[in-house]
């Protein structure tokens, strides 16, 4: 309403599950990159190259650092570029990503060597299989910058609040326990089952302190185990420590990201 643009609640859903369920906006202006008459809003995974996301403006702590726009060689206003090696390997497990030391190095000089991101796919700009945080001047349209915060970070992580999830490392001992196995492990560890049924998933999300989404249930991805799984998992099985926070379903699209939500055998 804000922006003038007809939002359609009918049109809502998670019809792409690859890519995330958001508020976009359909049919932008090539051109003029403004609304046109057949623009109209809603929160679907199925944006489009003539889709635009609309975002809110929250006055909040910056993350303390950022993946850039793919092929951009810059930071945004308020961030700036990393080329210390191990605060690169910081950002990339902060943000969730896969860093590799042994790709570090300066194999195209005439660029800048800073901390990247490499192999983004170039639709939705997000991570794949062959995707590796180093910091190296080799980095090409495929690769994204990662920034660090210009602003001090308000808490500490010693500050931080203990954790409600569970890790592979340290399952819990109570005799009904939940745990979140470490993200792209399709399998619980020993001692632990997974789970397949809605009730059992919910509570194992509240018990860990992570969002329940019942919307994003289905079977995304055809020969995959359905399971309860949670999104955007580091790897150490922790939730809501990325850069997105964590929502638990249960489907068979548990990919790189994903963790499962395991119970404690009886």
């Amino acid at each position: 309403k804000v922006l003038g643009i007809n939002y359609v609640p009918s049109k809502n859903g998670h019809t792409y599950y690859k890519y995330d369920a958001v508020c976009f906006a359909t049919y932008i202006d090539y051109n003029t990159k403004q609304v046109s008459q057949w623009s109209t809003a809603q929160v679907n995974s199925n944006h489009y190259h003539e889709d635009a996301y609309i975002c809110e403006v929250r006055h909040e702590a910056s993350p303390k650092y950022i993946k850039q726009i793919m092929a951009l060689d810059s930071c945004p206003e308020g961030y700036s570029e990393i080329t210390s090696e191990s605060v690169c390997e910081d950002a990339a497990g902060f943000l969730g990503y896969d860093y590799d030391a042994a790709k570090n190095g300066n194999s195209y000089s005439s660029n800048e060597r800073v901390c990247y991101v490499s192999y983004l796919e170039w639709y939705a700009e997000k991570t794949t299989e062959w995707s590796k945080v180093q910091v190296n001047s080799n980095h090409y349209k495929d690769a994204a910058y990662i920034c660090e915060s210009k602003m001090e970070s308000a808490t500490s992580v010693s500050s931080a609040p203990t954790a409600t999830s569970t890790s592979l490392n340290s399952p819990t001992s109570a005799p009904d326990s939940f745990m979140i196995q470490k993200r792209n492990v399709d399998s619980c560890p020993e001692g632990f089952s997974e789970i397949t049924n809605t009730e059992t998933c919910l509570t194992a999300a509240e018990s860990l302190g992570v969002e329940y989404n019942q919307s994003y249930n289905g079977n995304g991805d055809y020969g995959e185990p359905v399971v309860c799984f949670a999104t955007y998992i580091d790897n150490f099985g922790n939730a809501n420590k990325l850069l997105y926070k964590s929502v638990a379903r249960i489907n068979s699209n548990h990919y790189a990201f994903g963790g499962w939500l395991c119970k404690k055998n009886d």
